[in-house]
């Protein structure tokens, strides 16, 4: 039961599917009707929101149409010692409070293209125990969920390039904004979605470069030699403390 945009009330109808299945037990109904998917209620036009997930908690970043961040938070999604369907519950909701924030200010949202390995990589840099925290199932498991609560919800989402967002966060934009590390690689996720160019590399950190850099390979080149060298000289630890100090 439905009204027109008159007010008058009008009978709507959809199809059913029944399904009958047979198991051990008895016969058992599987009832399946359509279900309209609202149009989206978000778009790009005044900012984005990026999410980067991480072993235990999801930062978010919010940016200005220019690219700026204006917002950052993250939510706690505890994984450890806890069954799949406690870790689903927990992104679950994580994931229904975003979408809720994206709605309000009319924003899409912006997540890594799902690359397990090169996420696993990222988050052994703070240690093995850390990147067993996040598990394939609990990775694959975020995309999935919030691709379908999106969808439900009318909010856009949209997946970009994963490359040395860390990296790029932590040297471009942790100290400059104040973020936290994770905050700021939220931040390039949620910079890709505007298809900006690759941010260049800082040559005057405080960090050491390679010998023999290159200054005139591109931007991405440039970011996979910093990275690979920089995880060589410097625990994560205190690269993120130098990084800090590096205004």
């Amino acid at each position: 039961m439905g009204h027109t945009r008159s007010g008058r009330t009008q009978k709507y109808y959809t199809s059913i599917t029944y399904r009958f299945i047979r198991r051990e037990k008895g016969w058992y109904v599987n009832a399946t009707v359509e279900r309209k998917t609202p149009k989206a209620g978000t778009s790009n036009l005044n900012g984005l929101i990026g999410i980067d997930i991480n072993a235990g908690f999801l930062a978010i970043c919010e940016i200005d149409r220019f690219g700026n961040p204006i917002k950052n938070w993250s939510i706690k999604v505890p994984m450890y010692s806890r069954r799949k369907e406690q870790v689903t519950a927990s992104m679950s909701d994580a994931i229904k409070e975003i979408l809720k924030y994206a709605i309000l200010v009319q924003k899409d949202v912006m997540i890594e293209k799902l690359n397990f390995s090169k996420k696993k990589t990222q988050l052994r840099e703070k240690g093995a125990a850390y990147a067993r925290m996040l598990s394939g199932f609990t990775y694959s498991n975020f995309h999935q969920l919030i691709e379908a609560k999106a969808k439900k919800a009318g909010v856009r989402i949209k997946q970009v390039n994963p490359a040395y967002t860390s990296q790029i966060g932590q040297m471009k934009f942790m100290a400059r904004y104040g973020l936290s590390s994770h905050s700021a690689a939220a931040c390039v996720i949620a910079r890709r979605g505007y298809h900006l160019k690759v941010e260049k590399p800082r040559y005057d950190t405080i960090l050491s470069l390679p010998p023999n850099f290159n200054k005139q390979q591109s931007n991405l080149s440039n970011w996979r030699t910093i990275t690979a060298h920089i995880k060589k000289q410097y625990s994560f630890k205190d690269k993120i403390e130098l990084l800090k100090a590096d205004r």
